[in-house]
């Protein structure tokens, strides 16, 4: 089974159901899996073949979430070249993996001497009467080079296949169940191999996974409230962010001390003042969180 097989399946069995969630903009499953689709016949299209390695020079985004599975679809593995680094860092990242072709949505962000398809909004939209792409790849086919920090030294690629991915989704299941009623705000880059499998994990088990603008602690809250979301994983910066604005909340809503405590003791502290209904209270109680490999259920606090 090739990783957007399991996509597909929801898109199937839940086409209407959201897959993506963007501010006020949508993407059903149907149109997640049509737009892999077409996306992949583009990649196709212009010359992309099943077990290239394409570097993925793209910011996080619903349509780099699409292009890391369209090229999943097609059969070829991708790398990610992060735009922010500089034009020297990228270009020794392609040439120490032997990048064949580099997606970008920006020229800037191209790499000398290597081929570059700029990706726009239309690569999404499936040319009338075009066959749709068939998953090429194997079960066993490696589908991502994922990336280490590199805070020991020159980063290291690690090889994932289509069956190590789905295993993985499966075993994690165990320790956080998702579903169609989860909700996951991707807050991690796509780029950290972490982040992107939790994306995939939610989309596979038919949950929504939702994007914002930024990563501040501000935005969490109020996106976590408008979107509904219940599932995040996020950095201990973000999570102290978050922990000084519940604080902040609860001592304007009930008029407590305004001092630092753990995120536990301030989501305890927060449900008492429940009643006064503060956006990030409720949203709080209402996440789960994980932070590294920690699991903390703030209702359970």
């Amino acid at each position: 089974m090739n990783i957007t097989d399991a996509i597909a399946r929801q898109a199937r069995e839940r086409p209407d159901a959201p897959a993506l969630i963007r501010e006020e903009n949508r993407l059903t499953f149907a149109e997640l899996d049509a737009g892999i689709d077409a996306f992949a016949a583009r990649l196709a299209a212009e010359g992309l073949a099943p077990g290239q390695l394409v570097g993925v020079a793209m910011r996080t985004a619903p349509i780099k979430l699409i292009a890391l599975l369209a090229l999943a679809r097609l059969g070829a593995v991708s790398i990610a070249i992060a735009p922010g680094p500089g034009a020297a860092a990228r270009q020794a990242l392609a040439r120490r993996y032997g990048v064949a072709v580099l997606l970008a949505a920006r020229k800037e962000h191209g790499v000398k001497g290597v081929p570059l398809a700029l990706v726009g909004s239309g690569w999404t939209r499936r040319a009338k009467g075009a066959d749709r792409a068939a998953a090429s790849a194997p079960y066993d086919a490696p589908w991502r080079i994922a990336l280490s920090s590199g805070t020991t030294g020159t980063p290291k690629g690690i090889l994932w296949t289509h069956a190590q991915t789905l295993n993985y989704l499966l075993l994690y299941q165990t320790v956080a169940p998702a579903g169609p009623q989860t909700r996951y705000f991707c807050l991690r880059d796509l780029d950290a191999g972490i982040g992107l499998r939790e994306c995939l994990r939610h989309l596979v088990a038919g949950g929504a996974v939702v994007f914002g603008r930024t990563t501040a602690a501000e935005e969490f809250v109020e996106t976590a409230n408008r979107q509904g979301v219940t599932h995040a994983m996020i950095s201990p910066g973000i999570l102290q962010g978050i922990v000084a604005r519940i604080t902040a909340t609860r001592a304007r809503s009930c008029g407590s001390p305004g001092a630092s405590p753990s995120l536990g003791s301030a989501v305890s502290a927060a449900s008492s003042c429940a009643r006064a209904e503060s956006a990030v209270v409720t949203a709080e109680i209402r996440v789960r969180i994980f932070t590294r490999s920690r699991c903390m259920k703030p209702s359970a606090c």
